[in-house]
């Protein structure tokens, strides 16, 4: 069976729903029962670090609701107007004390826009559950396919007019003073929300959380109040027996950085931490590799070991299959991309070492450094994130010190803060700590892990090819 057959997966688990919806419903290797302790049991709140499946989660979600009668609904922020969001509803207290109210009320709409699509969805006095949503749909706040829309829509100022005019019946002037209150609104939603039966359940996934992150307090604030407003919300749902749950996937990276007396609570009771990295003698029995094979099988419709079947035991003096996993941060993006890089070299059913070596140079210069980039963005400006790459390019060496970074005379780089630089190249496994007896420390295996500035560093393997280090 040829090697290019085996399709094994796209970058985005969103462009995998669309297009490969089979490796999602068939291929999806689920080792510890996530998906049933999100969808049956406490667990909504989804951490990893980028490209370890978070997505993927909430896609297969996605796709098994037209199978297993339930509905979902998957929300990215995108372009999240934090202007507007803060304004929501008035008020002179600290963003700490608002925001969670502001997402609530955010949240109960979107909610909305799954109930309505269940025919089942009761409320005792259903002439007002009908008469709200009648008027969300008037006044365009409902469907909505983004949170964007539906904050946009309820901060407009034409928007407590119309509300007050659909509920009321009757038709102000423009000169009219509008007495109607926001907080109304919000205390009617929730009594709404809170008391609907619905013979189904209902999932509202919020997704690209690191999307709207540009190293501004206001947002970690905000984030940080989505997850406290989801968390209150489940809550309440479950004990007034609503058939529904918000579930949040975010980056670990970001989930540690976000204010909050009560995030480490939530991480335990509600949380599930997505680490794909098992130190282990037996490296095939490893759940990346497991992943692999899963998808190879699908494909070839046949049990297959790719790793066995497909490349030689040894490349450069060196186990492969190992070579392969340093070459990743053990994700399972990474190994997918990888593996599609050496798809592209092979001409033949099996692999050479040279269309493996050939394989992990695109890699590394066509997938895994803009990865890098993707990541510190947010966490670091784009000066910042440019002047690191191309100052780690000019160095030259993989393995590396702090005096050696300070020893290149060069304009471009005499702005950096290389402390905070260095911490977040670590965070995100970009370079790891070289401990003494040559131990090397890379965040990917311990979250835990902390940089040492005195210790010298460790340019990841993937990182190696595109940025030409010796």
């Amino acid at each position: 069976m040829d090697f290019k057959a085996i399709e094994f997966g796209l970058a985005a688990a969103e462009k995998e729903k669309s297009n490969s919806p089979h490796l999602l419903i068939e291929g999806f290797l689920d080792a510890y029962g996530h998906i049933d302790e999100i969808i049956s049991g406490n667990k909504f709140l989804i951490l990893g670090p980028k490209g370890s499946g978070k997505s993927a989660i909430g896609s297969k979600i996605e796709l098994l609701s037209k199978d297993e009668n339930y509905y979902t609904i998957q929300y990215y922020l995108g372009s999240f107007p934090y202007k507007p969001f803060s304004e929501i509803i008035p008020g002179k207290e600290a963003p700490e004390t608002r925001y969670p109210n502001h997402w609530e009320f955010v949240l109960l709409i979107a909610s909305l826009n799954s109930f309505i699509n269940d025919s089942s969805c009761k409320y005792k006095k259903n002439d007002l559950f009908q008469k709200i949503m009648a008027s969300f749909k008037s006044l365009g706040v409902l469907p909505s396919e983004d949170l964007t829309h539906i904050i946009k829509k309820t901060t407009n100022k034409n928007f407590k007019a119309g509300l007050k005019d659909v509920l009321s019946g009757s038709n102000s002037s423009e000169k009219e003073e509008v007495h109607f209150e926001i907080k109304e609104l919000f205390s009617t939603l929730q009594k709404l929300c809170y008391s609907l039966k619905m013979d189904h359940k209902h999932y509202i996934i919020i997704d690209g959380l690191d999307d709207v992150l540009t190293q501004r307090n206001k947002q970690y604030t905000s984030l940080s109040a989505l997850i406290l407003a989801a968390d209150r919300m489940n809550e309440k749902f479950k004990v007034n027996n609503v058939n529904a749950k918000i579930i949040i996937l975010c980056r670990t990276d970001l989930f540690d950085k976000l204010p909050g007396p009560n995030n480490n609570k939530i991480r335990r009771d509600s949380g599930i931490t997505l680490d794909w990295f098992q130190d282990v003698k037996e490296v095939k029995s490893t759940n990346l590799i497991k992943l692999i094979n899963l998808r190879a099988k699908i494909s070839l419709n046949k049990e297959v070991d790719v790793f066995e079947d497909y490349f030689p035991e040894y490349v450069s003096n060196r186990s492969t299959i190992k070579l392969l996993l340093e070459n990743t941060r053990h994700t399972p993006r990474d190994i997918i991309q990888l593996l599609n890089e050496i798809q592209k070299h092979t001409n033949k059913d099996n692999t050479s070492k040279t269309n493996i070596l050939n394989g992990i140079r695109t890699y590394s210069i066509d997938y895994f450094v803009g990865e890098i980039i993707d990541e510190l963005n947010g966490f670091l400006s784009v000066d910042e994130v440019n002047g690191i790459i191309q100052m780690l390019g000019a160095n030259g060496k993989s393995r590396f010190n702090l005096s050696d970074l300070k020893c290149i005379k060069d304009d471009r780089f005499k702005s950096l803060d290389l402390n905070k630089i260095l911490n977040v190249l670590f965070n995100c496994s970009a370079i790891g700590n070289i401990k003494q007896g040559e131990y090397i420390t890379f965040r990917y295996r311990n979250r835990h892990v902390a940089m040492n500035l005195n210790d010298d560093f460790l340019v990841h393997n993937g990182l190696r090819k595109g940025l030409n280090l010796g």
